[in-house]
């Protein structure tokens, strides 16, 4: 009888140390994979990249998103900076909406549609929660 108990007791001991580990590996793996995804919060549903051009000139910013399966261009909004001013500065926004949690980049070129000619290049990185909340952060 003594012998039995000592076993049950090395079993228990056993298990428990089994579950422990299991736990520890487990919290391990989902600590990873949540660090994947960003954890922000502040009810963000869309993010807005801002450039400047001039008017009256041919070349204009266009924008690639590398994985379209995660956020999307939604609107640009323009804005002259003095109504008044020929070839004056105009303000652009870019707004971008997320469409599942993961990050991608966004690719702006500023160039000619005549001549096909890039004069600038922006990269940056669109991140979206689980919420579909979203941060975009220049590279």
């Amino acid at each position: 009888m003594p012998q039995e108990k000592a076993n049950n007791k090395r079993f228990f001991i056993s298990l428990a140390a089994i579950l422990i580990f299991a736990l520890i590996i487990f919290g391990v793996c989902f600590a990873i994979n949540r660090s994947t995804i960003p954890s922000f919060d502040d009810g963000a549903e869309t993010s807005v990249v801002k450039l400047t051009t001039n008017s009256g000139i041919i070349s204009e910013w266009s924008f690639k998103i590398e994985d379209t399966s995660i956020a999307e261009g939604v609107d640009m909004k323009s804005t002259a900076r003095d109504e008044n001013a020929v070839g004056g500065i105009i303000d652009q926004e870019y707004i971008f909406k997320g469409k599942k949690a993961g990050r991608t980049k966004i690719i702006f070129r500023f160039g000619s549609f005549n001549d096909g000619e890039v004069q600038e290049e922006r990269v940056y990185q669109i991140e979206v929660n689980e919420k579909l909340e979203s941060r975009i952060k220049e590279l």
